[in-house]
């Protein structure tokens, strides 16, 4: 979890049908803490015979870039002169740099090992957007 500042910009060409081309992109940086554990119970040959193997790292600060992009096609249906319906399916693209993975190698010593690993997202997506004026 985290929070901090992001900055982007949104982009539209509207045409006289009430079709528009959209397109977006932005970037943020989330800083916040990070708190991961192992936690594994495991029984033995006997059933009465239980051992329990737990790992915690510790509280680690944390900065995770974030960029995102986005195109697509709208369509407003004006129901009044003060009520629309956008309606917006495209393509979109968000990947975060350097998100922190735990493996087991890591719970064993924690903080040990620099297991940092890029995470995104790709794919179609549909948005619908009610607007009253």
């Amino acid at each position: 979890q985290g929070i901090g500042p992001r900055a982007g910009m949104d982009v539209s060409v509207h045409t006289n049908s009430g079709i528009s081309f959209v397109g977006s992109a932005g970037g943020s940086l989330l800083v916040g803490d990070l708190d991961s554990k192992f936690d594994n119970d495991f029984y033995g040959i006997l059933a009465a015979q239980n051992s329990s193997l737990a790992f915690k790292n510790d509280q680690q600060h944390h900065v995770v870039p974030e960029f995102d992009a986005r195109v697509g096609i709208d369509y407003a249906f004006a129901y009044s002169h003060r009520t629309a319906v956008n309606v917006q399916v495209g393509y979109q693209a968000v990947d975060y740099f350097d998100v922190v993975g735990m493996d087991l190698a890591d719970t064993l010593t924690p903080n040990s090992i620099n297991n940092t690993s890029n995470f995104g997202y790709y794919g179609p997506y549909l948005r619908g957007v009610l607007t009253f004026i």
